[in-house]
């Protein structure tokens, strides 16, 4: 088992990580052909974040833990994006990148909602 704040460190290291690929101008043409890899990409970032969110706050014992960090993670995608439209110059705010964001945010809270317990005793 994880302490906590092993736990708390990996969420700090996520977020922050993906905090600079998220706001760093880069060029976006790759030589994926795959029709919106970005939003599978965004679904999958938040899924994780919500996954380690709940982990972080079910070993610190917070009070409804699903519902914060789906909280959290939809105005994280949020604030990114707003902050890639004010501050970058090859990033821009895409609504379906929040669309992508959310769905991330409901598959892991899904997960968690009927697994979430089991996963806690795991980590």
């Amino acid at each position: 088992m994880l302490n906590k704040k092993i736990v708390l460190a990996i969420q700090i290291v996520y977020i922050v990580l993906i905090t600079v690929l998220s706001l760093v101008s880069i060029d976006t043409k790759t030589n994926i052909n795959v029709d919106n890899a970005d939003k599978i990409i965004h679904v999958m970032i938040h899924a994780i974040h919500v996954l380690l969110l709940f982990l972080v706050f079910s070993k610190y014992n917070i009070n409804k833990p699903i519902l914060l960090a789906i909280f959290i993670s939809i105005m994280y995608g949020i604030v990114i994006e707003v902050l890639q439209e004010q501050f970058t110059t090859k990033r821009e705010f895409d609504i379906f990148d929040i669309y992508a964001n959310c769905f991330g945010t409901i598959i892991a809270a899904i997960l968690l909602k009927f697994k979430g317990k089991a996963i806690v005793k795991l980590i």
